[in-house]
């Protein structure tokens, strides 16, 4: 079977993700990354705060907001920026991108073979026969995969 440029692009991303995807995602400090590389590298509130040209009140604000889950990308990145730090973000799928459109692509053709064999049951015309069923799912998921637009309608 021939790989598509896009099944190529899915396998690449998928080996970029690999190793991000084995991080913990749950693990932050009670008190968040701010203030737990502050307090590890000797930085006080007042330092910090210097350093990023913001009064001590504004960073105890920053660092509240981190552990609420509402501080900017932008706020973060300058407060790593002025620790000698790097930002690292990213939104990892919990499993491949492949098994993910295929499940997906599973899901979606059950729910219009669903729709379909209701229809035809109720004009007497239903498929009876399990092997012409899944036959019929297996084109429909392929076809599905094909076009990776339309499993998210």
């Amino acid at each position: 079977m021939r790989t598509s440029f896009r099944q190529l692009g899915l396998k690449q991303l998928d080996e970029k993700l690999r190793p991000i995807r084995k991080l913990p995602t749950h693990d932050t400090p009670k008190g968040g990354w701010i203030r737990a590389l502050r307090s590890a590298l000797g930085f006080t509130g007042v330092d910090l705060a210097s350093r990023l040209g913001i009064a001590p009140s504004s960073l105890s604000a920053l660092e509240g907001s981190e552990v609420a889950g509402t501080i900017s990308l932008n706020s973060l990145r300058k407060v790593a920026h002025s620790m000698d730090c790097e930002l690292v973000y990213s939104v990892v799928p919990r499993t491949s991108l492949a098994k993910m459109m295929e499940r997906r692509a599973e899901e979606k053709a059950d729910l219009l073979l669903r729709q379909v064999g209701q229809t035809m049951s109720l004009e007497a015309q239903d498929v009876r026969d399990e092997g012409e069923l899944e036959h019929s799912r297996k084109a429909l998921v392929q076809s599905l995969l094909e076009k990776p637009s339309s499993l998210w309608k």
